[in-house]
């Protein structure tokens, strides 16, 4: 039970890290064109 409950909450970080990242690159490609 333990292990399971681990695995879901290293998933629930995996997911808010990927989002995350992807919310920094999105900035970070706006930032660019408005640089340009």
């Amino acid at each position: 039970m333990p292990v399971r409950r681990h695995c879901a909450v290293f998933e629930l970080m995996v997911e808010e890290v990927a989002r995350n990242a992807s919310v920094v690159a999105t900035e970070h490609g706006s930032r660019e064109e408005v640089s340009q």
